[in-house]
């Protein structure tokens, strides 16, 4: 903190001067002072001197992606930590000018937050603030992390100017940017014009290919319109014609009319004489009606009248018949009631002979001996219907058990889609081939293997490459040739193969995981299931019998990871989430730990969308089993419900023989009861001579009734006489009076004739008039529909339009004669006007488009004019100072701007000769050595240091390339470009002021010069276990030591 208040003139605003990180990366507790010009950051690999560079990138508002060491914030957070946070001072950056402090908090759940000088800030804002401060974390040319050295180094000339530009000022790039947006507007508005213009010349040629067409169409269609103008006129001829013609008839009508009603007023007397002989006649009719009527009453009571004594005649006889059957029935009453006295005896000796007692008690024993039985069959019933159910959900649960294992989707082929058609291609091929190898093969190595757990799974992806789990595998060599040569010829696929001539029985272990099994530490290959040959392919390319891991996550992991290089412990562990491994200094025999996350498994995932078919499988054989065992139960109660059943029905069978005993005394019984009822019935019988006496005065009634029938018969005879001689007279009335009305009637049938005549000539003239008058009407209003009058009549009395109706028709024939005679094509015509509304169109288009473009050209013309001298000027300055840096090591080298019609093609190419006599040759690696890249790189970087307005620079390990000779020179170079403080006299003001500026590495070279007057801050990172705390550090005291 001394060092940063003595040297603050010498910060420019926004630099950094304090970096304090807490529970971040590797580090629990640090605080960083750097100065205001070079610092360099050094220290063995693992110790932590990236973590410094990621914590600036991160708080600065960097993105984490731009670091390439980490998937998402939480992974910055130190093992073990829930919450870590990153705390910068920037020199003079607040608004006040006074420092300003940017906090980042992040946590293991992912969020994370940012303060400006303690007040919440959204990410975007604090990197609008950064931007406004020239602090450029995410551009290589200003902040060239660890991972991303090898990224910078492979910039095409392209992306080399746009970095550069954003460094140096980030108003070029954008201005760069909205020219190459608009160059690309302009070449659409290019070709969008060229293409406007080619439709155009072509519409043009077509229309005008089609005018001595559409003049002919016009001149039909002028053809078509006289003869619609003809037609017009001649409706209206029509018309007049009909209404002529209408006149005429009405006349005739009126006279129709005329005659016949002179001829009513003549007929009628001779109508009046009709009339009244009419109701002469319909009287003496209903008079005959009437006496009819009464007749027919009359002759309906004699009729009544003769059958009731008809009726009575009958029942005299049938009286006589039954005196008679009386006296025949006596005898066979006492002959019936012998015969039914006999039957009740003989029915009473059948019962006697049938001991009851015995009966009964043998029917009990029966029927105890039956329930007996009866309960012990429902018992088994229990039994087995309790087995059936069980059964039947074992059956159920089977059937769901198997339908479930028969919708687990086939794991191969899922594997095989999973890694494309190219694998699925292979593998058929494969298969249909086989027959054609020497031994057997198998493959790819993902689908001949089982993994046990979906963990397994993505231990053997983060293990294996890919590349190694599609190999083939087979045991003979000549099968390696045939795949893939075969391949290769017949589908053109490439496929690798991997020949196993030896097995070996065990697998060679690096160490014995006895002690760490409790812990659920295992080798990777116990994990993995399949052909003997596959397994041994397997770990003889991917070593999985000496990659340690665990079944569970392990918080004591590191206790189980080698300490030292020749000491107990695992080098590599997967460990659920993360890949625990550890790497020995080749110089220092130092230890690093790096804990990397684990990747999900892509090709051998839970292909069963989480269902355990071997778990299913288990269960659907311990089921079958028990079905198998309740199956064999059922069997033995069938066999003991076949030995019951027997007795039972033998049982059943006697009861039902007793049945029949039973029935057969109930019949005897009611035979018994049935013949005493009849033979009271037979003794009840009534007197024969009483029902005799009792017919013989019923016949003497109905004589007497007989005798007063005949009586009114005699009456109703004198009364049909009567009424017989006045129907006579009566029907003699009516044939004189039909017969006068008859004569009259003939008389007016004449004149009816006469006068219908008459009716029907003026009807039919009539309905001529009103069938004339609607032809009229229709005419005219067909006309008037067609050809308005006061629309056409200037037409209709042209020249040329004749009056006549004949002549006109003539005249339309001939102009249709002519109209056939050119060829009718409406689309001709349709055509041409669509052709004139297009090219007019597209001739306003052309015009719009040739004004944008015009338009267009000019902008880039001038924003072109303002950036590339701007770009070309720093070219310039950069390419002096470069070319300098090259002059004082004895070689050449310059930078030109590479210029090209496309803005976005614009590059900023690097020339470098580093052998005498050589020509100048374009940076790029194919023709310069890495070492030579390196300095290339690192002395662009140099010269960007002068030029750029960026308030501090990081480099991470850009020496690692570089032989000692390179390495001596670059670190001499980056001491007088950045370290170096300027005298009293120099008075620089703030913005001219040298950048501060990082250099991360993890050794230097020995006798490096460190002038008194420069300004160089040197960090010694040796973070690790057992280091004491930085708080706790007395330099003083280390100093003495020394």
């Amino acid at each position: 903190r001394e060092r940063v208040c003595i040297m603050a003139g010498m910060y420019r605003r926004g630099s950094i001067v304090r970096v304090k990180m807490h529970n971040f990366l590797t580090y629990t507790d640090a605080e960083v002072f750097p100065g205001a010009k070079l610092n360099i950051v050094v220290g063995p690999n693992g110790t932590g001197k990236s973590s410094i560079v990621c914590a600036i990138c991160l708080c600065l508002g960097g993105s984490h992606k731009s670091l390439q060491r980490a998937e998402k914030y939480a992974d910055f957070v130190k093992k073990g930590k829930t919450e870590g946070f990153v705390e910068i001072e920037l020199y003079q950056a607040a608004e006040d000018h006074s420092n300003m402090t940017v906090k980042m908090t992040i946590n293991t759940n992912g969020a994370s937050n940012w303060e400006i000088d303690g007040y919440h800030e959204s990410k975007k804002k604090v990197a609008d603030r950064m931007k406004e401060l020239d602090i450029q974390v995410d551009n290589l040319c200003c902040f060239l992390a660890q991972d991303r050295v090898v990224q910078f180094a492979s910039l095409d000339s392209i992306r080399l100017l746009q970095e550069t530009e954003k460094a140096f000022k980030i108003e070029h790039y954008e201005n760069h940017m909205r020219l190459v947006t608009q160059k690309k507007n302009e070449k659409r508005l290019t070709k969008e014009t060229e293409k406007n213009d080619k439709i155009l010349s072509t519409k043009e040629a077509e229309k005008q290919g089609l005018e001595e067409d559409v003049k002919r169409m016009r001149e039909r269609d002028s053809m078509k319109e006289k003869i619609g103008i003809l037609k017009k006129k001649k409706l209206w001829l029509e018309y007049k014609q009909l209404k002529d013609s209408a006149k005429v008839i009405k006349a005739r009508w009126q006279a129709a009319q005329d005659e016949e009603r002179k001829l009513r007023e003549a007929q009628k007397p001779l109508r009046q004489q009709v009339a009244k002989a009419k109701i002469r006649f319909e009287t003496a009719r209903d008079n005959a009606a009437k006496v009819a009527r009464t007749v027919r009453g009359v002759t309906s009571q004699w009729s009544n009248i003769t059958g009731h004594l008809d009726n009575l005649e009958n029942k005299v006889e049938e009286a006589y018949e039954d005196i008679e059957s009386f006296r025949k029935n006596a005898e066979n009453v006492e002959r019936s009631r012998a015969k039914k006295e006999e039957e009740i005896k003989n029915f009473r000796i059948e019962l006697s002979e049938i001991n009851m007692e015995e009966f009964e008690e043998q029917r009990r024993k029966l029927w105890e001996k039956k329930q007996l039985l009866t309960r012990e069959r429902s018992r088994i019933n229990k039994s087995k219907a309790s087995l059936n159910r069980h059964i039947q959900n074992l059956r159920v649960d089977i059937q769901r058990r198997q339908k479930a294992i028969s919708q687990i989707p086939d794991q191969k082929m899922l594997r095989l889609q999973r890694a494309g058609r190219h694998e699925e291609e292979i593998f058929k091929w494969v298969n249909s081939h086989r027959n054609e190898f020497k031994g057997e093969v198998y493959g790819p190595i993902f689908n001949e293997i089982k993994v046990k757990s979906n963990l397994a799974a993505m231990y053997l992806e983060n293990s294996v490459n890919q590349k190694n789990l599609k190999l083939y595998v087979t045991t003979n060599r000549e099968d390696w040739g045939i795949l893939d040569k075969k391949l290769s010829r017949e589908i053109n696929k490439k496929v690798d193969v991997y020949c196993v001539t030896k097995m070996e029985d065990n697998a060679r272990r690096d160490l014995d995981l006895t002690e760490f099994r409790d812990k659920g530490v295992s080798w990777l290959d116990e994990s993995i299931e399949g052909h003997p040959v596959v397994l041994q392919a397997l770990r003889n390319v991917g070593n999985i019998h000496n990659i340690a891991v665990t079944d569970r996550y392990l918080d004591s992991a590191h206790d189980i990871i080698k300490k030292t290089k020749n000491g107990p412990g695992l080098r590599t562990l997967l460990n659920v989430k993360e890949r625990i491994s550890v790497k020995f200094s080749y110089y220092s025999g130092d230890c690093s730990i790096a804990e990397n996350g684990l990747r999900n498994p892509s090709l051998l995932g839970n292909e069963d969308g989480g269902v355990d078919r071997d778990l299913l499988e288990r269960e659907l054989e311990e089921r079958n089993e028990k079905f198998a065992e309740y199956m064999e139960k059922m069997n033995e109660v069938e066999l003991k419900c076949k030995e019951l059943d027997e007795p039972l029905n033998d049982v059943i069978m006697k009861i039902k023989a007793m049945k029949g005993q039973e029935i057969k005394v109930k019949k005897l019984k009611r035979a018994i009861r049935t013949a005493e009822e009849e033979l009271q019935d037979l003794q009840a019988t009534t007197d024969i001579e009483a029902s005799i006496s009792q017919k013989e005065k019923q016949i003497l009634r109905m004589n007497r009734q007989r005798l007063a029938t005949s009586s009114k018969l005699l009456e109703t005879a004198k009364k049909m006489n009567k009424l017989s001689h006045q129907e006579n007279t009566t029907v003699l009335e009516q044939a004189q009076a039909r017969s006068k009305y008859d004569y009259v009637k003939v008389n007016i049938q004449q004149c009816d004739s006469d006068l219908k005549i008459k009716v029907q000539e003026a009807k039919e003239a009539a309905q001529e008039y009103k069938q004339a008058k609607r032809d009229q009407d229709q005419a005219k209003a067909k006309a008037q529909r067609a050809a308005p009058l006061r629309q056409y009549k200037d037409k209709f009395i042209e020249e040329w339009v004749p009056e006549d109706l004949e002549e006109i028709e003539h005249m339309i024939d001939n102009l249709q004669l002519r109209l056939e005679n050119i060829s009718k094509d409406d689309s001709i015509f349709a055509r041409y006007e669509s052709l004139e509304k297009e090219i007019k169109g597209l001739k306003r288009k052309g015009d719009q488009q040739k004004e944008e473009l015009e338009k267009a050209r000019a902008e880039i013309e001038e924003k072109k004019m303002k950036w590339l001298p701007n770009i070309k000027l720093m070219a310039n300055r950069i390419s002096k100072a470069y070319s300098k840096h090259f002059r004082d090591m004895g070689c050449d080298g310059k930078i030109e701007v590479k210029e090209d019609e496309d803005f976005e093609k614009y590059g900023l190419e690097i020339w470098v000769r580093f052998r005498r006599g050589a020509a100048l040759q374009k940076l790029d690696k194919h023709t310069q050595s890495g070492g030579e890249r390196s300095v290339s790189t690192m002395l662009y970087l140099l010269c960007l240091q002068e030029v750029t307005g960026t308030p501090f620079r990081v480099v991470d390990e850009i020496n690692q390339g570089m032989d000692s000779k390179n390495e001596r020179m670059i670190f001499n170079r980056i001491v007088a470009s950045c370290a170096m403080l300027p005298s009293k006299d120099d008075n620089k003001e703030m913005s001219k002021l040298s950048p501060q500026y990082f250099l991360v590495t993890p050794k230097l070279l020995p006798n490096l010069e460190y002038p008194e007057n420069a300004d160089i801050s040197v960090l010694c990172v040796y973070n690790g276990i057992g280091m004491l705390p930085h708080d706790q550090w007395n330099m003083k005291c280390v100093s003495e030591q020394r």
